[in-house]
């Protein structure tokens, strides 16, 4: 279905890029993602153009802006036109896949709807130009206006052609909040042995897309067993009713926060299983310190007092803390210690409190000039961090340097140290 009548703003580096290859002589369109989301009322994340450019030619005709080649390979320049970045690809279509993860070879197409052919979703699959309108073969828009996520083609192909495509529908599912048409439902079910084929990292970068999705607790109650294999602890928790009913309530009120979804993905392991799994699906060591941190720390009862939740900022940090409350909150939303807690928090952090030895009014320069050295300078420190932890008003220099004088010669508001 084509409509010549449609009419699109798009930003001026966009509308820039495809008035240069126009000029040129060759079509320009936008497509994918981008047009996709913009169709929403959407601001895109980035923005695809495909061209019947060959791509030296796209090369030589953006030859004055700064390009990224890492996708040559495939057809696609990277353009940075006005700051933005442009994905330019020329038309392209595919052979035959041979590994259930990449076609056997790529080659130029002759129109922009054979290259919309080779797409996977419907949605995705639909492309507008200024000077021609929006084109869609394959009833992209009726599918975006019902919010249905639905194959390019049939169903049980696209998903035999790319494993990855099993774990994208979920995650657009889940991500857009759309629900899945029926027959592409039942094919991701036939199917399922396809996600042998796809490397763990690319499966983890779709599943904390899926898991911080609006959709995240209906997607993966609709289709557990697509889950199991990125991630078995969950799939365990989904086996048990009182479990399953738990988890995805808990991932319903949780923030789209992926440390804490994951945490709550992961709930059922322990630490080690817990690392194991996100190390394997390539997520950062950052990002797994946090998750397996707030599985520790999740079950544990959250002190009231304001010297408590200095001490748990101590333990944590800011931001720790506020996705541990966050994470308390999804597992009991009536919960009053929480909201509590939260509170305190607040005012711990406008007062700025003392809760770390960056706030502390003492350094060890300080204490050397007391005659501490080595070792003792750092065990003074981390005392006088508890002192302030404790009385927040006892965080001033000469404060500090009294008590310290005073533990150093053995004695301490009048008793021995």
């Amino acid at each position: 279905m084509n409509r010549p009548d449609w009419n699109i703003a798009l930003p001026r580096p966009v509308q820039l890029a495809i008035d240069r290859l126009e000029a040129a002589g060759y079509q320009a369109w936008l497509t994918g993602g981008a047009l996709r989301d913009l169709l929403r009322g959407q601001l895109p994340q980035d923005y695809d153009l495909t061209s019947a450019a060959p791509p030296e030619q796209i090369r030589q005709m953006f030859a004055d802006c700064p390009l990224d080649q890492t996708g040559a390979v495939y057809g696609v320049t990277t353009v940075f036109l006005e700051g933005m970045a442009l994905e330019i690809a020329a038309f392209r279509k595919e052979g035959d896949y041979q590994d259930g993860r990449r076609p056997g070879f790529v080659e130029p197409a002759a129109s922009v709807e054979e290259d919309l052919a080779r797409r996977d979703f419907t949605v995705n699959a639909m492309a507008y130009s200024p000077c021609r309108g929006l084109t869609d073969p394959w009833g992209g828009l009726a599918d975006l206006n019902d919010r249905l996520i639905r194959t390019v083609g049939l169903p049980d192909r696209r998903f035999q052609e790319d494993g990855l495509r099993l774990l994208r529908a979920l995650r657009f599912a889940a991500a857009l909040d759309f629900e899945i048409e029926p027959e592409t439902a039942q094919a991701i079910r036939r199917q399922t042995e396809m996600l042998r084929h796809i490397s763990a990292p690319r499966a983890g970068q779709e599943l904390g897309k899926l898991l911080c999705g609006p959709g995240a607790a209906r997607v993966l109650d609709q289709f557990p067993g697509s889950a199991a294999w990125a991630l078995p602890q969950l799939a365990q928790q989904m086996e048990n009713p009182t479990q399953r009913r738990q988890t995805l309530e808990t991932l319903s009120q949780a923030p789209p926060n992926l440390a804490i979804r994951l945490a709550i993905a992961l709930s059922a392991s322990g630490n080690a299983a817990a690392a194991q799994t996100l190390t394997r699906l390539g997520f950062s060591a950052a990002l797994r310190d946090q998750v397996c941190q707030l599985i520790v720390w999740q079950g544990k009862e959250l002190p009231q007092s304001e010297a408590g939740l200095r001490r748990l900022l101590r333990a944590l940090g800011p931001e720790q803390t506020h996705r541990l409350l966050d994470l308390q909150k999804a597992r009991n939303p009536k919960s009053e210690a929480v909201s509590q807690a939260r509170q305190s928090l607040t005012r711990i952090l406008a007062r700025e409190d003392c809760y770390d030895l960056p706030a502390l009014a003492v350094r060890g320069r300080d204490l050397q000039a007391l005659g501490l050295e080595g070792p003792a300078i750092g065990q003074m420190l981390a005392w006088l961090l508890d002192q302030a932890i404790e009385r927040p008003e006892l965080n001033r220099r000469e404060s500090l340097l009294a008590l310290a004088k005073q533990r150093k010669d053995g004695t301490h508001a009048g008793k021995q140290v």
